[in-house]
């Protein structure tokens, strides 16, 4: 969602966005859609870059959950 508020925010349609990241409008569609969980570090790496935006990834320690 953040994505999509900023390209808002700058006036960046689907298709501007597609050619600065030199893909097809497509590809910007699978991007915004919550629903895609195959979106690599690097494609997110070159959105940021895009928006101007600082891209911050960390782990997170594991929560196991025990059942009986």
């Amino acid at each position: 969602r953040q994505i999509e508020q900023t390209m808002q925010e700058r006036d960046l349609s689907k298709t501007k966005m597609a050619q600065a990241m030199r893909t097809s409008r497509a590809a910007i569609n699978r991007l915004l859609d919550e629903q895609n969980t195959s979106i690599t570090l690097i494609t997110m790496v070159r959105v940021a870059e895009i928006l101007d935006k600082k891209l911050i990834c960390h782990l997170q320690k594991k929560v196991t959950i025990f059942t009986v």
